[in-house]
């Protein structure tokens, strides 16, 4: 436990100097764009594919993209009937952070320092299910209820798809893994040193983001949208937890997975759409606090069982 609880303060650390060095006009918020670009282009699939190359990979761990998958539709449909009574607005902005969770730049640092490299080949699975949701049920749902109504592009949603580098290097990494091959070894060389970067910088960014800022107004929404994915996510999560026959890091993969964070891509959608910016990043903002003490939680609690 003494070991779970120094991973997790080392990383609220790095959270926290990311905090400091933004209200230190060190680093400016806006530059948290370039660094979030360099992360989810360069160090994160570098990660994916020092992770996968050439690791064994159990068919079951399928069921994982799957149960994602699964959830996310779960989620989103519930977010369409429990908010149909909203104005259009409103009714978009909060079925669109129902599902989907924010993996790369939360998850993969926490997942990493405490269950190293096998840990990350199970939630890559869990992520290549949220991506699908991330990427295009999110996108669907805020372009249907956007304050234009604008038609349903489905050319814009493969795009986002096709030309998303973590979801292309998972898939590209997966099938030359069960292929059999290998990436030739200059790009797994470059790939193990570039990879090191990513759960540092990735917690930095946690950090510029944050913002205590919260407008009364909001908590109403808030509260919804809270309690919404927190109850349905642990309910879910700790019925499959206790009722699947699968090992242990499956079972964790999929408890933690249903309350990680709101992903962080409905940021970007929100500015497209017209829709609330400030309030789905708060919402974000807070779901990483919440996310962050109920994993730790969860796993010193599972330490201290141990």
């Amino acid at each position: 436990m003494e070991n779970v609880n120094s991973e997790f303060i080392l990383s609220l650390s790095i959270i926290v100097l990311g905090y400091l060095a933004k209200r230190l006009n060190i680093i400016k918020e806006k530059d948290g764009e370039g660094m979030a670009r360099l992360v989810f282009n360069i160090t994160l699939p570098s990660l994916i594919i020092n992770t996968f190359n050439t690791m064994k990979l159990d068919f079951s761990l399928i069921y994982l993209t799957i149960g994602s998958f699964l959830f996310g539709i779960l989620m989103s449909l519930i977010g369409v009937f429990v908010f149909k009574k909203e104005a259009r607005t409103i009714r978009g902005t909060l079925t669109m952070l129902t599902p989907g969770f924010n993996i790369g730049l939360f998850a993969y640092p926490l997942v990493e320092s405490i269950w190293g490299a096998n840990g990350l080949k199970y939630f890559g699975m869990f992520d290549m299910g949220n991506s699908l949701i991330m990427f295009g049920v999110c996108y669907i749902i805020a372009n249907y209820f956007a304050p234009n109504e604008e038609n349903i592009d489905f050319k814009t949603i493969a795009k986002k798809l096709f030309t998303s580098i973590p979801l292309m290097t998972y898939i590209i990494t997966l099938i030359i893994n069960l292929s059999g091959l290998h990436y030739p070894s200059g790009i797994i060389d470059i790939s193990k040193i570039i990879s090191k970067a990513n759960a540092p910088l990735s917690l930095l960014l946690l950090g510029i983001y944050l913002n205590f800022s919260i407008d009364k107004g909001y908590w109403k929404n808030i509260i919804k949208i809270l309690s919404l994915r927190y109850t349905i996510g642990l309910a879910i999560g700790a019925a499959l937890f206790l009722l699947l026959p699968f090992d242990s890091l499956f079972r964790y993969t999929l408890l933690i997975g249903f309350i990680l964070p709101i992903g962080s891509a409905v940021i970007p959608y929100a500015v497209q759409f017209n829709y609330d910016e400030k309030l789905v990043g708060t919402l974000c903002n807070i779901t990483i606090i919440i996310s962050f003490i109920m994993i730790w939680a969860i796993i010193s609690l599972s330490s201290f069982a141990k």
